[in-house]
């Protein structure tokens, strides 16, 4: 069976996978050696992904309750059914009536791009995702700095002299393509003193 490219949604930093398909389902994982940005780089998030893709408790069809119970429905009937409720609510009490609730992984952003375009053609601007609590000091202080939310600068790890990581956990949680690469290779540089230093400090110390 040929590998086929495709590319990790867990995170922001989208690295190269390659997979093995079988009967529709992925089989075998690996990082893609020849990907431009991860360079053959994949965190266990990217490797585990036949994992989510193919868990028993995903749902693959749209489903209704009757009676008590969720039965399947059709694709059709489905968003005809939620067209038109939609269009009774907006009706009733107003577009502003209506929020739309995602996730915030980078699959997620993907969706965001149409459906914040669906929720201004409904004329609502309630999006709420899980970026709302992940991030929102974040945006916070990019309005702040540079007066614009959309705008922020990413570290230039290939260049930097110091990295200062508040909050954060760059061996598990991937702020910066590569990072546990990076942080490896700080830690293969530095004097073994520095590094116990670095990894025994208090706030008291601050």
């Amino acid at each position: 069976m040929p590998w086929k490219k495709t590319s990790c949604c867990l995170c922001l930093q989208s690295c190269g996978l390659e997979v093995m398909v079988e009967n529709n389902e992925i089989v075998k994982v690996r990082p893609d050696k020849a990907n431009l940005r991860s360079q053959g780089y994949a965190c266990r998030k990217g490797l585990k992904v036949a994992h989510y893709q193919h868990h028993r408790q995903r749902l693959k069809q749209p489903l209704k309750r009757k009676n008590g119970q969720l039965v399947s429905i059709g694709w059709d009937d489905v968003l005809t059914e939620i067209g038109q409720r939609l269009g009774e609510i907006k009706e009733l009490y107003g577009p502003l009536s209506i929020a739309l609730v995602a996730g915030g992984s980078g699959g997620c952003q993907i969706g965001g791009r149409f459906s914040g375009r669906f929720l201004m053609s409904l004329g609502s601007r309630y999006l709420y995702t899980a970026l709302g609590q992940e991030w929102t000091g974040r945006h916070y202080v990019r309005g702040q700095v540079y007066g614009d939310q959309t705008l922020f600068l990413h570290p230039d790890h290939d260049k930097l002299e110091l990295l200062l990581a508040l909050g954060w956990n760059g061996w598990s949680s991937h702020g910066m393509p590569q990072t546990r690469r990076f942080i490896k290779s700080i830690s293969e540089s530095m004097p073994r003193a520095e590094i116990r230093k670095i990894q025994t400090f208090e706030w008291t110390d601050f």
